[in-house]
């Protein structure tokens, strides 16, 4: 897939190319691979388009952040905190406390000076 975009006579030659086979014995088709390759170079097209779209929001959205940033670091900070989304239902109370049962009933002694001290 290219994207760098077709020049304008190859465009036009397939618009010229496709309404001829589109008028054809009254509309009707009669070479069906060429329509789907002239379908198939459009959805290459939309592809194309649609990962510039992507870039240019994503290259927009970090310049917004970045100004913002500039203009106030601790607003920047709290509207970072404010975005954040939790998805999902959290587990239930007998999962969750069966999980961590394990770590917390895990009595392990630990040197407190780790031969640092003598």
């Amino acid at each position: 897939m290219n994207c760098s975009g077709d020049n304008k006579r190859e465009k036009q030659q397939k618009k010229k190319d496709f309404k001829e086979l589109k008028t054809q014995n009254g509309g009707v088709r009669h070479n069906i691979k060429e329509h789907y390759m002239y379908n198939k170079d459009w959805m290459d097209q939309l592809r194309c388009k649609k990962m510039k779209l992507e870039k240019m929001i994503e290259r927009g959205n970090g310049m917004k952040d970045n100004a913002n940033f500039e203009k106030d670091k601790k607003g920047f900070f709290k509207t970072l905190q404010e975005e954040i989304v939790f998805e999902g239902e959290p587990p239930p109370m007998e999962q969750f406390v069966d999980f961590w049962a394990g770590i917390w009933e895990n009595d392990k002694e630990h040197q407190k000076c780790h031969g640092c001290r003598k």
